[in-house]
């Protein structure tokens, strides 16, 4: 199978995880690993809970409730005390 007999939407997957890379690369430096890492953690769980929620991707729709939305804003909480000054 070659390059260009696969969907284009698959090829989505290593642009953006370079992209990801690159991303990391800038941004350690300058917040550091712990706070990269929350954020990349809170992300995720937001995308999840939006992907749940709308049950795209063929998943079972699972509606947003008060527990995660509590876990965002707990991940936003950590995410404000790690990076303080």
């Amino acid at each position: 199978m070659s390059v260009v007999s696969v969907p284009k939407w698959q090829l989505t997957g290593g642009l953006l995880g370079a992209l990801y890379v690159f991303i990391m690369v800038l941004s350690v430096p300058r917040i550091g690993v712990a706070t990269t890492l929350i954020v990349v953690i809170a992300e995720q769980l937001l995308i999840s809970i939006i992907i749940d929620h709308f049950g795209l991707m063929g998943s079972r729709q699972i509606p947003v409730d008060g527990n995660r939305i509590a876990v965002i804003l707990l991940m936003a909480a950590a995410l404000f005390f790690f990076y303080r000054k």
